[in-house]
């Protein structure tokens, strides 16, 4: 299977993808880590910073479906062209396609979590509330099925519903 965690930053996204890899020992390839490798050569500052970074995590996505290995996508994925081609890439490697949108239908806990958030990852820069405004006004709404995560609860509890969500579409 390949399982997609997107949404804007803060959602919850990238805890509930390293949580559910830690759970089912499948690697989770991140857009931020990705991106933040690249920042010493300048892809940061680069407009085509996206279509860089969801080209790398296509292959590596690909490269464990050859192997017949599950793997997860962590990544805002505000793109209908880029869900629609991982989807293709699950299909054509016979793997299941687990897209989960996380999200924040509370906007001031949603701000609160933007604010107060230090990430580690190196290379990266930790985003400002205008920073999710504008991808806001990037991400285009997913029109299929999917899982929705709504970070106003328990980190825990939607871990067990991610989790349940891989379970049984995978039995």
């Amino acid at each position: 299977w390949l399982a997609v965690f997107s949404g804007l930053p803060g959602t919850g996204k990238t805890a509930l993808a390293e949580a559910t890899a830690r759970s089912k020992k499948v690697p989770v390839f991140s857009v931020a880590w990705v991106l933040g490798a690249l920042a010493p050569f300048g892809v940061l500052e680069s407009k085509r910073r996206r279509r860089i970074a969801y080209a790398l995590l296509t292959v590596l996505a690909r490269r464990q479906l050859d192997l017949g290995q599950s793997a997860i996508i962590d990544g805002m994925v505000g793109e209908q062209r880029v869900r629609n081609e991982w989807r293709q890439l699950a299909e054509w490697n016979g793997a299941l396609f687990l897209p989960v949108e996380c999200v924040c239908s509370d906007r001031e806990l949603h701000r609160q979590r933007i604010e107060v958030r230090q990430e580690s990852i190196p290379g990266w820069p930790d985003p400002d509330w205008s920073h999710v405004e504008e991808m806001r006004a990037d991400y285009e709404p997913w029109t299929e099925e999917r899982l929705i995560l709504d970070a106003v609860e328990p980190l825990a509890s939607n871990c067990r519903t991610a989790l349940a969500y891989i379970d049984a579409a995978s039995a």
